[in-house]
């Protein structure tokens, strides 16, 4: 008797309480397997490249890199993975992006568990359910299909920074943007303080940047990183808030005090 192949899932998502009920609800099917979670972008990086899995469940509101650049970034490297996008907003712009880097599927964070394996199994089978996130907000949907295919496709090649970096460098910079030092990445990627240095170096280079400080500000101005704080069930301490989620536009020109420390 032949044993079926499981699907491969990763799941992309910050929140341990979330993470843990999709993976039930996926994992009670016997065609699914959650081979990795991660809660930001280097390690949803990490994982994808060491597990290569059918499809990725991501948040676009991740820490550091926003959700659409990471899945950019694993489509770009691994082309045949499907990307279905996890939002908390009911109406949310992000869906044009969406659609333009090829995700599968964009549903709402509140989205019953049944449904969600439902789409699964749907992508799986080589549906594309974009057209149900755009009909579900018509006035959305008027209003942004206009602009989205207006000019070139900010989303060509992977985009930026997805078209820009290796993985390696990626995975550095979602850990420069959440404001790591130098020591704090080599310990978050488990390699030397030199080679993280040797990264840096490469994205200075990339983005004709004098320091981290500048490397951050053309993260927050080019949209690479989710700014302002995320909604929550209730009020964090700055310690618990999620070190990208301490930047504001306000901040702009000027730096997140974290991320100065980590210059110095």
């Amino acid at each position: 008797m032949m044993t079926q192949t499981k699907s491969r899932i990763l799941i992309v998502d910050d929140e341990a309480l979330h993470r843990g009920g999709l993976r039930g609800s996926l994992e009670r099917d016997p065609r699914f397997v959650v081979v990795a979670e991660a809660t930001n972008g280097h390690e949803a990086l990490v994982a994808a490249s060491f597990h290569r899995p059918d499809l990725a469940l991501v948040n676009v509101e991740l820490p550091g890199l926003t959700g659409l650049h990471v899945a950019a970034a694993l489509r770009r490297h691994l082309p045949g993975m499907a990307v279905i996008f996890l939002s908390r907003q009911t109406e949310d712009e992000r869906v044009f992006d969406a659609l333009r880097m090829g995700a599968s599927a964009f549903l709402g964070r509140a989205t019953e568990a049944i449904a969600v394996v439902e789409a699964v199994e749907a992508v799986l089978r080589g549906e594309n359910l974009m057209d149900r996130a755009l009909l579900a907000n018509p006035e959305l949907t008027r209003h942004g299909l206009g602009q989205t295919w207006a000019g070139p496709d900010p989303w060509a090649d992977g985009g930026e920074p997805a078209g820009q970096f290796s993985l390696r460098e990626l995975q550095v910079l979602d850990c420069v943007v959440m404001g790591f030092t130098n020591r704090e990445v080599g310990e978050a990627m488990r390699i030397a303080e030199q080679t993280v240095k040797n990264y840096m170096n490469a994205i200075l280079r990339k983005l004709r940047a004098t320091d981290r400080v500048a490397v951050l500000r053309h993260a927050v101005v080019s949209g690479w990183v989710n700014v302002g704080p995320r909604p929550t069930a209730g009020p964090m301490t700055a310690r618990q808030l999620p070190r990208a989620h301490v930047i504001s536009r306000s901040n702009i020109p000027n730096v997140p005090m974290r991320a100065q420390a980590a210059v110095r």
